[in-house]
């Protein structure tokens, strides 16, 4: 019998509390409840070594995909330099999708439509991939594709596949077709594999240029007309300030 202030009391009452928590997720399967059951050990303490464990619980509950954390994008790559020790650089690349006009779908054919949406572009996104790329819900209907070993030719033939599949989906709302499309903006990096990996400050310093280029990359495919890709040039600061401005501009004269 465990008391409160024994140890094996506090890794027990922990583990309840997980597996609570997995079953109101709707994640607790009958393998991960009989490991519990037949081992002594603090699982608590496991799912912070259990890359696996882990990701199940940062799952998006509406799209089943990875919600954004940037140990996702550490995991990746070190586990890519795991298995590539002999590579000297890798390209990598994000991909930042977005839904067009998802909040007009949204207000003209209710939520339910709209779920629907996200969870089929997740589908579009998870059929497009590899095995190692990494699929995030970014946040409401921004989608990030981390591609490991992939470069620009290969992030723009990705985005062109998504965009193409996107836009000849039947989306249906009360029988009638509704056009769904979607924007892409592109970051591609070669960096040198073994000095990022062995420094994490590097690791969130490139997963927060990729951000910050791929996002001012979206910019333009919304400015232009949407539907389409836009790939980030470092010499095209000023352009990207600009339209960054007028595009705020736009919407909020389209939602007056």
């Amino acid at each position: 019998m465990f008391r409160k202030g024994d140890k094996e009391y506090q890794f027990q009452k922990r583990n309840f509390e997980l597996i609570a928590y997995l079953d109101s997720k709707g994640i607790l399967d009958d393998t991960i409840l009989n490991f519990f059951i037949e081992s002594e050990t603090d699982f608590y303490k496991i799912t912070k070594e259990n890359n696996d464990l882990k990701n199940r619980l940062c799952r998006d509950e509406k799209t089943g995909l990875l919600t954004y954390k940037i140990t996702h994008f550490e995991n990746t790559l070190l586990n890519y330099y795991d298995k590539n020790t002999n590579n000297e650089s890798v390209s990598v690349s994000l991909i930042r999708f977005d839904l067009d006009n998802f909040s007009s779908l949204n207000s003209g054919y209710g939520h339910k439509f709209g779920d629907d949406v996200l969870n089929r572009f997740a589908d579009i996104l998870v059929s497009s991939s590899r095995p190692d790329d990494l699929l995030i819900r970014y946040g409401g209907e921004e989608f990030d594709v981390f591609l490991i070993d992939h470069d620009e030719t290969g992030a723009i033939n990705f985005a062109k596949r998504v965009i193409n599949i996107t836009s000849n989906t039947l989306f249906q709302h009360n029988r009638k077709p509704v056009k769904v499309t979607v924007s892409a903006g592109i970051s591609s990096e070669t960096i040198m594999l073994k000095n990022y990996v062995e420094k994490t400050g590097m690791i969130n310093s490139l997963n927060e240029l990729l951000q910050v280029q791929a996002d001012h990359a979206l910019y333009e495919s919304k400015y232009n007309g949407k539907d389409q890709y836009s790939i980030f040039l470092i010499d095209k600061k000023e352009y990207y300030e600009e339209i960054r401005k007028n595009y705020k501009r736009s919407m909020i004269a389209v939602n007056e």
